[in-house]
């Protein structure tokens, strides 16, 4: 009875009025795979759940930041800030996948980061870039500024990070630098 009363608002649809969301770990999807005990699983790619729930509140709303272009612009080093093992790994090549070049990865000096930690070495000349890589892995900005000299006396690029600790920078050409923290584990771990 009740397709009765929607017979006539059928007139009204058009295929170019439909609109889909597909929920997927592909690099701009929502979501984000990772292996649980032997089983695949998918999780929200934002730990606060906030872009599923805007999508299920606002289900008509166009997505106006699902591209975000500026990753194939940036230049980044990723250093692991926990205690998993292989973790810059995994996530310089799934930042890969999503367009950043990757100028190098492996351990920071201190290694209890809570959340991750995003070091602009432009002078904030990548604003876009800054923006789009911090939403990528849901990190906080530090606002440390870059020295040219470490605390012992070394020419080089670097930043203090946790606790004063000294990490340099290993390309000239990196724009960001960025220590994991353990918040991210679950979410980006592929």
């Amino acid at each position: 009875m009740d397709l009765v009363k929607l017979a006539p608002l059928v007139a009204d649809f058009s295929a170019d009025k439909i609109q889909s969301h597909v929920l997927s770990d592909a690099p701009d999807g929502k979501l984000t795979a990772t292996n649980v005990d032997g089983s695949y699983m998918l999780f929200p790619r934002q730990p606060d759940w906030s872009e599923l729930r805007d999508l299920f509140q606002n289900p008509f709303a166009t997505d106006t930041t699902a591209v975000i272009p500026p990753a194939a612009l940036a230049k980044i080093e990723i250093r692991n800030g926990t205690t998993r093992t292989g973790f810059a790994a995994q996530e310089a090549a799934d930042l890969e996948k999503r367009g950043y070049e990757i100028n190098a990865f492996g351990n920071a000096a201190v290694r209890n980061y809570d959340q991750s930690v995003v070091f602009d070495l432009t002078g904030g000349k990548k604003p876009k870039e800054l923006t789009a890589l911090r939403k990528t892995l849901n990190a906080t900005l530090s606002l440390t500024l870059p020295s040219t000299t470490s605390s012992a006396g070394i020419p080089g690029r670097f930043v203090y990070g946790n606790n004063l600790s000294v990490e340099r920078v290993q390309s000239p050409a990196t724009d960001f630098l960025v220590i994991l923290g353990d918040a991210s584990y679950g979410l980006l771990n592929k």
